[in-house]
């Protein structure tokens, strides 16, 4: 039996069991294998991912009549459309995605990849004064950075660290249901997820985007798409954290969504972020009591608390 069998057959006895139930079970060695599969699996349209009681992704197969417990007695999620009126106190999120500029960093893996852009770029949606300082510091950094676009490709496509490998499709559910997704781009600065980039070989300086640049970027394409509510989604001790937080968001609510710290977190926080970037997707929530598949909690902030700090 494959592991593919192994996970279908899995989850047709026991339907609502999350990716690392069904790596203990199973007795698959890696929890990024066994993710694949299931998303693979839902990709073809055998199985169902979606929230469950607590917030993490279950898996459930869409025939009930293959399984031994019907779909129905599955855990739900309720699905709002509004903030909560008092965010910080429970770390709970709920958004409408139509009228939110969701944030995400870059990552140090890249693709090179033959495809343009669907969509427009940062540039067009800028005053044209701010997009020709942006424009300016990209190419004072084209050296510096390692900047090679002899083959471009959606940004979303070409990151490919472990938040995107497990959250990429779900980013794409974003924004079908009208997100505004942007990337913090050790290359470019600031980039939609949908418009083309090369490859390049530099983490995120502040430094190399003078003057808070990449934050008034960011204010200035919420203001553009009149957005109402901000999320970032990164951790709270990085380089663009800081730079989304710095950002002058004026009366447009922003906050960060951050993984707990936690020793490896190199390798867990991304994979948080993916995580969380399912659920969101799903349900438009993500729940205090959420936690991924290595345990680790999110906290969700008001940018203007930590900026007081």
């Amino acid at each position: 039996m494959t592991n593919r069998e192994r996970v279908l057959e899995l989850i047709l006895r026991q339907p609502g069991l999350t990716d690392e139930q069904i790596r203990r079970k199973t007795g698959i060695e890696s929890h990024q294998q066994v993710n694949q599969i299931c998303r693979n699996l839902a990709a073809q349209g055998v199985v169902i991912r979606r929230p469950g009681q607590e917030g993490l992704i279950v898996n459930l197969p869409i025939d009930p009549a293959r399984s031994e417990e019907p779909v129905s007695a599955a855990p739900r999620v309720v699905i709002s459309a509004s903030w909560m009126p008092r965010q910080a106190e429970g770390s709970i999120l709920r958004f409408d995605p139509s009228s939110t500029l969701i944030v995400l960093p870059c990552s140090g893996r890249k693709v090179r990849l033959y495809g343009g852009s669907s969509g427009r770029a940062v540039l067009d949606l800028l005053p044209e004064s701010l997009a020709a300082e942006l424009r300016a510091a990209r190419q004072a950094n084209m050296a510096a950075v390692h900047l090679d676009e002899s083959v471009l490709g959606p940004a979303l496509d070409v990151y490919d660290g472990t938040m995107y490998q497990i959250g990429r499709d779900s980013i794409r559910s974003l924004m079908v249901s009208g997100a505004t997704v942007a990337i913090i781009s050790g290359g470019y600065g600031v980039v939609l997820a949908s418009e083309s980039i090369g490859v390049y070989d530099q983490i995120f300086r502040a430094s190399l985007w003078p003057h808070g640049l990449v934050g008034r970027c960011l204010a200035e394409l919420a203001r553009a798409r009149r957005i109402r509510e901000v999320v970032g989604l990164m951790a709270a001790t990085t380089g663009y954290a800081k730079a989304f937080c710095s950002a002058p968001w004026g009366p447009t609510r922003a906050v960060l969504a951050t993984p707990e710290p936690v020793r490896g977190a190199m390798v867990k926080a991304p994979r948080a972020l993916g995580e969380a970037l399912e659920v969101l997707a799903a349900s438009h929530a993500l729940l205090s009591d959420w936690r991924s598949s290595d345990g680790l909690s999110m906290e969700v902030v008001e940018c203007r608390s930590l900026t007081r700090k």
